[in-house]
């Protein structure tokens, strides 16, 4: 599946099912790619992703999770492939976001979202971001 051009506000936000992977790019630094998920219920959202680029030194993405209302739940910045994880105790929709840091790489990346079994116990707090 390829994201639609469009998606840079949580409103025009691209839906995702659950297992399907999502292909997009970061066309410019000002650029941001938004993604929604609803749940029927408590559930533990598991996000990997591939990114083009191979850096351990410069983190080239943002990927966030967070909930309708503009809280994160979750963030990360990196410039290598990895995952995100949010656990949600409630049905809803939550959002991913991928945007770019101080440094840009318009690259293809893959995303794929996982529901899970809901697990109480990953921290919920969004640590100041």
């Amino acid at each position: 599946m390829l994201e639609t051009e469009g998606n840079n506000l949580s409103s025009l936000a691209d839906e995702v099912s659950s297992g399907v992977a999502i292909s997009g790019q970061l066309s410019s630094s000002s650029d941001a790619d938004w993604y929604k998920y609803t749940t029927s219920g408590p559930a533990k959202l598991h996000l990997t992703f591939e990114l083009p680029t191979d850096s351990s030194y410069a983190d080239y993405f943002s990927v966030q999770f967070s909930k309708s209302d503009g809280t994160i739940l979750s963030r990360t910045e990196t410039g290598n492939d990895g995952s995100l994880v949010a656990s949600v105790s409630e049905a809803g929709t939550y959002y991913v976001k991928l945007a770019a840091t101080y440094y840009h790489d318009s690259g293809q990346y893959s995303i794929t979202l996982k529901e899970e079994a809901y697990d109480p116990n990953i921290e919920l707090e969004h640590n100041g971001y």
